[in-house]
């Protein structure tokens, strides 16, 4: 095996020694000239490998970049659920019916009565938690729509004109008459 070709081919009688020979000297001066003249030979195989060492690097990278996605998309859940866990307020299985809608189906859960006010005016609010629901702050339903807006189920608009809370009256000062003329 330790044979080149030219000899191989000499041994089974394929080529003379006078054509072995010539091919050589051409190759030999093929060299000379490159050398001489500073061409630069191209070598296929070279560039074929080339090629699809760069392929093979791209599609590499392609993965590479998918993980590192799928692993922040993860870490980003694992964040919201941590949130969720440690600000979700308590079930009140004994609270008035709440129903709402997910999508196309329609929920409930049972909230005091003070909590369902809270939801419906948006103090509150309602988020996904795997299968179950859970009802949380507004201050972090907002950090947890800045991660990813879709575990977010229910979310009612504040009313910021008015700043009051629900035990105060603002009109609780004026006099209504009972004789107005309209």
């Amino acid at each position: 095996m330790g044979n080149s070709l030219s000899d191989q081919l000499l041994k089974a009688g394929l080529v003379n020694d006078a054509k072995a020979k010539k091919v050589r000297s051409e190759k030999h001066k093929n060299l000379k000239q490159q050398r001489k003249h500073k061409i630069e030979t191209v070598n296929e195989t070279k560039e074929q490998f080339q090629k699809q060492q760069q392929l093979k690097v791209e599609k590499d990278r392609k993965l590479n970049r998918q993980i590192k996605e799928q692993a922040e998309k993860m870490a980003v859940e694992a964040q919201i659920k941590q949130l969720i866990e440690l600000n979700k307020l308590p079930h009140e299985p004994e609270g008035t019916a709440f129903n709402f809608s997910d999508g196309t189906k329609v929920k409930t859960l049972y909230l005091s009565d003070k909590v369902r006010e809270h939801v419906i005016k948006g103090r509150l609010v309602i988020v996904r938690s795997g299968q179950a629901y859970e009802v949380i702050p507004v201050v972090v339903a907002d950090k947890i729509r800045q991660r990813d807006a879709h575990f977010i189920v229910i979310a009612n608009e504040r009313d910021l004109s008015v700043n009051t809370t629900d035990d105060e009256d603002l009109y609780a000062d004026y006099k209504i008459p009972d004789d107005l003329i309209w």
